[in-house]
């Protein structure tokens, strides 16, 4: 294995202990993490859990190179969700913020 898959590995089995439904897999210069994601918070005094079904991309560049997240169960709809773009992929910060 190279140095990439070899941190993202050990940084996915970190994941795996709290979210086992992921799984991992390589194609090429990049790792895919699929599967059943449970999400519990509280905000404003109201609970919220749901599972979403989603997909990571995450290119040999990591860290410089942000992955691409999905969210394939189609929960999350576009309208009225401004996260989320025409290609399926959430927004989750501003790239140069996230890189800082």
């Amino acid at each position: 294995m190279n140095d990439f898959a070899d941190t993202i590995k050990a940084q996915f089995a970190e994941l795996q202990n709290k979210q086992q439904w992921l799984e991992i897999r390589f194609e090429g210069n990049r790792a895919i993490i699929t599967g059943k994601y449970c999400l519990f918070a509280i905000f404003e005094n109201e609970e919220f859990l749901d599972s979403f079904e989603i997909e990571v991309t995450i290119n040999k560049g990591f860290p410089y190179l942000l992955p691409t997240i999905k969210e394939v169960s189609k929960k999350i709809r576009k309208k009225g969700f401004d996260h989320k773009y025409s290609d399926g992929s959430l927004c989750l910060e501003v790239a140069t913020k996230m890189a800082i």
